[in-house]
């Protein structure tokens, strides 16, 4: 299972940026074709794209492309490319707002749509639902545009984000909160990220490799935390998995153990 701390974006036109994303410890790479590149250019991203694709590695990372939107031109030719690139693995949609089955069946690859809309908000177990989706994202800055709302307060909007937060787990599949803007803010940043994993997302996107420490510190456990997490999986199991213990002094039931379970299972398979 991919774990999805952190998703850098990288414009897929900067040759000297692609390359130096095979060095960040990010778990996700997302080649930008949408809003890091003029429309005047997306045909040459591509190019540069598929030349570095070809020149360098990133081993052990999920690769994917944000494409245009598959309702536009330009995002048809995007998917058309896609298709044709052994070494991505995902699509991510932007400005999802429908059930997007066919970007699935057209190129093979998982999926990852972006809520960014009020339509998509709306429609969001229909996007959540669609064929090859493997997680969500949010994003706050398009979203408040299209209901003429403030992005300061729909990137902090806990109402939004848990909408998004409960459609992915309810899908069993990962959720991305949105991007900080603000790159030099670090306390920002965390506090934005522990806001977001509160709520449950399993990780978030970033703009620029010095936000990927940060990031990845916290939505990975601490040592204590993991313990933690053993001890109640073992103390839980020991009992035949029925009713209420006590753990390190406090109350666990079934839900303890299954979300302790489950969070070691994918950090087991992330690695």
């Amino acid at each position: 299972m991919q774990m999805r701390r952190t998703m850098l974006f990288v414009p897929a036109n900067n040759a000297q940026f692609l390359k130096k994303s095979t060095e960040v410890d990010a778990d996700a790479i997302i080649f930008d074709l949408e809003d890091s590149v003029p429309l005047s250019q997306k045909k040459e991203a591509r190019e540069t794209l598929s030349k570095a694709l070809s020149n360098n590695d990133w081993p052990g990372k999920e690769l994917c492309v944000r494409v245009n939107s598959p309702s536009t031109e330009v995002g048809l030719w995007d998917l058309l490319y896609v298709a044709g690139c052994d070494s991505v693995d995902a699509v991510v949609v932007p400005k999802a707002e429908h059930d997007l089955s066919f970007v699935h069946t057209s190129t093979a690859k998982k999926i990852i749509p972006i809520i960014e809309s009020a339509s998509g908000l709306l429609n969001i177990t229909q996007v959540a639902q669609s064929d090859g989706v493997t997680a969500l994202m949010y994003g706050p800055a398009d979203f408040a545009n299209s209901v003429n709302g403030d992005i300061g307060a729909y990137s902090t909007s806990s109402v939004v984000k848990t909408l998004v937060a409960c459609h992915a787990a309810m899908n069993k599949v990962d959720s991305i909160d949105s991007v900080y803007f603000d790159v030099k803010n670090t306390s920002g940043l965390r506090k934005e990220a522990k806001d977001a994993k509160k709520l449950g997302f399993s990780g978030k996107a970033v703009i620029h490799p010095d936000q990927v420490a940060v990031v990845n510190q916290i939505f990975y456990p601490t040592k204590e935390e993991l313990a933690r997490f053993r001890r109640i999986v073992q103390a839980y199991e020991s009992t035949g998995k029925r009713g209420a213990i006590t753990v390190d002094g406090k109350l666990v039931d079934y839900a303890h153990y299954k979300w302790a379970r489950n969070l070691l299972q994918k950090l087991s398979e992330g690695e």
